[in-house]
């Protein structure tokens, strides 16, 4: 006896998965970015609270300058690859109606 096929819920479950990993993906990024204090006394002090180093304020301004510019690239390239595959597709339509 064959056991039952799982096919449908399997697409399911990957489609679940897919569709929070897209979110999640996202929302790190923006959540990292409305959190990051501002001051960079602020983050000299979080970072000695949270693991105990210490360090400067200018070493603090520019890990927060680092963490601003690592945010945003990741967004950037998040965005890229939401739309590249449909950029793709419409170049591909075009081409056909071009010939």
């Amino acid at each position: 006896m064959k056991p039952p096929c799982r096919c449908e819920s399997d697409s399911q479950a990957s489609k679940f998965n897919r569709h929070y990993m897209s979110m999640i993906k996202w929302l790190l990024p923006c959540a990292a970015l409305a959190l990051m204090p501002k001051c960079p006394a602020c983050v000299a002090g979080y970072l000695a609270l949270a693991t105990g180093v210490g360090v400067s304020v200018s070493t603090a301004s520019y890990l927060r300058t680092s963490l601003v510019v690592l945010c945003l690239v990741s967004l950037l390239l998040f965005a890229a690859s939401s739309w590249t595959a449909p950029l793709w597709a419409m170049i591909a339509c075009l081409r056909l109606f071009v010939h």
